[in-house]
């Protein structure tokens, strides 16, 4: 009997020391969870800080989507606008921007009096403006002092690709037929932006509502096999084309050398983007706005502006508001007068 009574207070004590150990590792396992968890927030918010910190010594100069005919001024760091420059003409919108140099950009003022449209060229440290001559959605070519845009041709009443020098308007060095899609959307934009393909050329919509490349040095144009989507941005890093599909407005991911590889673009709040996006190849970051609409509570449209890094795959609402053009310059660049 005596026995059994303590083999009993054995048996307890080492099922008490089992439990205890038990209990202790799974309160261990627990903190560990924790403490691994709090790493990941911290992780996250280190990474969005980041991304926040490099875009902080940058400018957005751009267009709003209810306001197009004025360009502004986005500091990151004060999430505050200042008004950059307003066109002259009291309707009409901005059409295409594009940076000459670390003083300059050019951009797309089209009035809707004369049906026509007109580059201006921008000094943003003097705030003194020319009008270049005629065009819309502009591109420099840095490496040629080229700069590319399209025109209406009075006589054939059709869209034109044309490149010519920076410094001679009248030096026309490359002309080509082209076909601007007409855009009834009210949120989406089909304009074809003219983009620099590294390595290849100059990337823009033909006649025949498909993609070519034209290449500067030959002259010569070849095929993409891409139809009836319009050049938004290219990412150099990844060898990518982000092109807005003609038939449901969505912005694709596309290789080049595989026409057929066409894509959702996989990023958060991205599948509502409206009108234009913003892209910087340094930076690797895109700008972009959404609309936001909840029929159930009748909620008022809103627009919200994000960032979102390709580097650390985080998506980052900026501020309320819609983007029309846009593009970001170096804090640098501005004279502290205009900061």
């Amino acid at each position: 009997m005596r026995k059994l009574i303590v083999s009993r207070k054995v048996t307890n004590k080492m099922t008490q020391k089992i439990f205890i150990k038990r209990c202790f590792l799974n309160h261990l396992k627990f903190l560990i969870l924790i403490v691994l968890f709090f790493s990941f927030l911290i992780g996250c918010a280190s990474t969005s800080a980041n991304d926040q910190s490099e875009l902080n010594k940058y400018i957005l100069i751009y267009s709003k989507w209810d306001f197009n005919k004025t360009l502004w001024k986005f500091n990151f760091d004060s999430n505050r606008d200042n008004e950059f420059h307003r066109s002259l003409n009291s309707s009409g919108s901005l059409r295409g921007i594009s940076k000459l140099n670390h003083a300059r950009l050019v951009f797309g003022d089209c009035p809707h009096l004369d049906n026509k449209c007109y580059l201006k060229i921008i000094n943003y440290q003097t705030m003194s403006w020319e009008v270049w001559g005629e065009g819309f959605l502009p591109t420099y070519f840095e490496d040629y002092n080229i700069l590319a845009y399209y025109i209406e041709n009075k006589d054939s009443g059709n869209q034109e690709l044309v490149a010519s020098n920076i410094g001679e308007p009248k030096e026309v060095l490359f002309k080509a037929k082209t076909k601007i899609p007409e855009d009834d959307s009210l949120f989406f934009n089909l304009d074809p932006n003219i983009l620099n393909i590294e390595g290849e050329g100059i990337l823009f919509l033909g006649v025949d509502e498909e993609l070519k490349i034209l290449r500067l040095d030959s002259k010569v144009i070849s095929k993409t096999g891409i139809r009836r989507c319009s050049p938004k941005f290219w990412r150099n890093k990844s060898k990518k084309l982000y092109c807005r599909n003609w038939d449901d407005g969505n912005i694709l991911e596309i290789d080049l050398g595989n026409p057929k590889s066409k894509k959702d673009v996989n990023i958060p709040n991205f599948k509502g983007v409206i009108k234009r996006v913003v892209y910087d190849g340094d930076l690797d970051i895109l700008i972009f706005s959404t609309i936001n609409t909840n029929f159930l509570l009748n909620e008022v449209e809103k627009f919200r502006l994000y960032s979102y890094s390709f580097q650390s795959e985080r998506t980052v609402k900026l501020k309320d508001g819609g983007l029309g053009e846009g593009l970001l310059l170096p804090r640098s660049n501005f004279n502290k007068v205009h900061d």
